[in-house]
């Protein structure tokens, strides 16, 4: 490990440092600081580095020849700026460089890097005081982002590999700061833990999951006022750069803090800290968007800042709303991973969506660009940096820079995955770094206006997988459709393990030409991320039956509610606009007043209005209502869907549901008829496959 008695000191973390004990050393020109930067911190993984490939990341835009004699240069100036009487930093020779491993040198990076911070699950007491001071020691290592405030807009490879650092340096001390919290959470060394917390908070402000632990440690301290105060604060950031409330499990810690319920209890034993190890080295495909937002006609770095903070923050809650991760970066850009932490089938669409919302914020003064691609990423082993190698995220940085003003770029990988969704129009094919092809690039226009699967499966030419061995399966549910369309209401709930084909044999039931042609056919989706949102599928319905736009503010989507009940409900309009307006976190104008109920009348009467809803689509035709992923479920859904299907009413309607086979349904069995769904046959498998190619 380098120490920090050596004669050169070279600091990255929170910018750009260089000095000796005599003081700080100043270089005379940017690039020699980038060309520094780059050989300590690469050489020592990679090995020696070709001098072609440093002049062209330094000087992309020169003929090579012309490159390599700027290097030359810069490699001399750099030795007469550090002193023509010291050791050489570098091994040399004709065809590339090498930081020398006798290198008189302390790196602060490379001290980080060398600190293991490796917590097990559940972390053992005795086990935290042999790698605690360690951990301490590379927080405090870590000032800020990586090379903070430096630029180098003439060389976008080497401004990328900046990024990539960044993006790194950065999840890894947040993992860090949560081992260290668990660790001395674990302890019982409440007023220890709490610093950490109360850092982590500051480096990703929109984490309530860190909020929420700093409450409780707060509080656990026998400080309940700071706990409150730092309540309070939250819930002004989320506010204020988000649009969006507090969560429900924030709300409820507050409460109990405030009641006295969470508190310091002399001798009482600690509860035990969660942490959950990452997986080392998974491979998993994502979406990755890079969006950049670039200030026009504005010279001064401050008030460049100063003028993307509000519309990076109204980027981050579009990224948030469509299950996006999103990675800030230094200035202006960000990336944003779909598919991580958890993958999905519409990753590619949920990216192109955002990316298409970003663009129409229509910021005054600020140019907005994106770049889309699909592809593989190798996950780091702290479970915060998305893409540990960043191939993928390179490759997505490249498409961004042939985007035009206000536009989205995708590559065909991505294309492939989403264009069912959006219009689009051909760029033609691009060489790419790292890609053994040139790639076809498009660029996205707006929506097509297909909502779901079976949107897209109605389309022509539209590719779905074959439907192998399921006859019988087809048969039960077309015999259910139709008892259901003579008004005896049924209900099945179909159960398979993750990729058993569950969603495509519900596909296949809409398909079918008898339901096509005489069913209206509603599709819900529960998703992981929502399971504590209160009846978040319907929630997405109830937007889709009014209409809501993308952009529309709280007025117009309270009077598009108000446009549905009239035309669907008018005699329900009365008590239930101010029921759904509240369930849609939409304010009340003038004219209506808010529901004077308790929480829990209040709950009942939003499951009647929704019943209520749900029986006059059936009784304008017959209703075939999918509710996909039920192991996902927030459990106001599950108590909705139990009252559902327990009624004995008469009624046009096909309730299909499915979940993985660990689901516990909370209804009567007697109420819903439950199918398991085998796996194919080897036979059946490859008769799939063959259809496929």
């Amino acid at each position: 490990m380098f120490t920090q008695a050596m004669s050169l000191r070279i600091a990255l973390l929170g910018g750009f440092t260089l000095s000796t004990a005599e003081g700080t050393i100043s270089l005379p020109y940017a690039k020699l600081a980038a060309l520094l930067s780059y050989l300590v911190v690469e050489t020592p993984r990679t090995g020696p580095i070709r001098r072609e490939t440093l002049a062209e990341l330094l000087w992309p835009d020169l003929p090579l020849e012309n490159a390599r004699g700027n290097l030359r240069r810069a490699l001399f100036n750099l030795q007469q700026a550090l002193g023509n009487d010291k050791p050489p930093l570098f091994e040399a020779n004709r065809g590339s460089l090498m930081l020398s491993e006798t290198a008189p040198l302390w790196l602060d990076v490379a001290e980080y890097a060398a600190i293991s911070a490796a917590c097990p699950s559940p972390v053992p007491v005795a086990y935290c005081g042999d790698c605690l001071s360690g951990m301490e020691k590379a927080v405090e290592l870590y000032r800020g982002d990586f090379m903070a405030g430096f630029v180098l807009p003439d060389s976008p490879d080497f401004e990328d590999w900046m990024l990539m650092k960044r993006e790194a340096f950065s999840r890894h001390a947040l993992a860090l700061l949560e081992r260290i919290a668990v660790c001395y959470e674990q302890k019982g060394a409440y007023g220890k833990a709490l610093p950490y917390v109360l850092r982590y908070t500051e480096l990703e402000p929109w984490s309530e999951t860190a909020y929420r632990r700093a409450m409780r440690l707060y509080a656990l301290s026998g400080q309940s006022s700071s706990a409150l105060t730092l309540f309070e604060a939250c819930c002004k950031i989320l506010e204020k750069e988000l649009g969006v409330a507090p969560e429900a499990e924030t709300r409820r810690l507050a409460e109990a803090i405030r009641s006295g319920e969470l508190q310091a209890e002399p001798g009482e034993e600690p509860p035990p800290a969660v942490f959950t190890p990452p997986l080392v080295g998974e491979k998993r495909q994502v979406t990755v968007l890079y969006c950049k937002l670039t200030p026009c006609d504005v010279d001064d770095p401050e008030e460049a800042i100063e003028c993307l903070y509000e519309p990076k923050e109204r980027c981050y809650a579009i990224i948030l709303r469509c299950y996006g991760h999103c990675v800030q970066t230094h200035g202006g850009g960000f990336l944003a991973y779909f598919g991580y932490p958890k993958a999905h089938e519409y990753a590619a669409r949920w990216a192109v969506q955002a990316a298409l919302e970003i663009t129409r914020e229509n910021i005054p003064g600020i140019d907005i660009r994106c770049g889309i691609h699909t592809g593989a990423i190798i996950t780091s082993g702290d479970s915060s940096l998305p893409d540990a190698i960043g191939k993928t995220s390179g490759m997505t940085i490249q498409l961004w820079r042939l985007a035009g003003s206000g536009e989205v770029v995708v590559s065909d990988d991505t294309h492939r995955l989403a264009a069912v969704f959006f219009e689009t129009r051909s760029l033609g094919t691009h060489p790419m770094r790292g890609a053994l092809r040139p790639l076809e690039v498009f660029s996205v226009t707006r929506e097509s206006g297909a909502r779901h699967r079976l949107d897209v499966a109605l389309r022509p030419n539209a590719a779905l997988t074959p439907l192998v061995g399921r006859d019988e399966a087809i048969a039960e549910l077309l015999a259910l459709w139709q008892q259901a369309c003579r008004g005896d209401a049924r209900t099945l709930l179909l159960r398979g393990e993750p990729g058993i084909g569950k969603s495509r044999l519900a596909l296949a039931l809409a398909l079918q030409e008898q339901v096509r042609a005489t069913a209206a056919v509603l599709e819900l989706y529960c998703f992981q991320e929502y399971g504590r949102t209160p009846l978040y599928p319907f929630i997405v319905l109830l937007e889709s039956l009014c209409g809501f736009a993308a952009g529309d503010a709280p007025d117009r989507k309270l009077a598009r509610l108000a446009d549905y009940f009239a035309g669907n409900l008018p005699h329900l309009a009365d008590p239930g606009i101010p029921l759904l307006a509240n369930l849609l976190d939409l304010p009340l104008t003038a004219g209506y007043r808010p529901p004077n109920l308790s929480l829990p009348k209040q709950k009942e009467k939003t499951f009647t209005l929704l019943q209520s809803l749900l029986w006059a689509l059936a009784e304008q035709t017959p209703l075939l209502l999918v509710v996909e992923d039920l192991h996902w479920a927030d459990p106001a859904t599950l108590e909705f869907l139990a009252q559902l299907v327990g009624q004995n009413r008469p009624a046009a309607m096909l309730v299909l549901l499915t979940a993985r086979p660990e689901f516990e349904a909370p209804w009567n069995d007697a109420a819903v008829i439950g199918k398991d769904l085998p796996a194919l046959s080897t036979e059946e498998v490859t008769r799939m496959v063959q259809a496929l190619v």
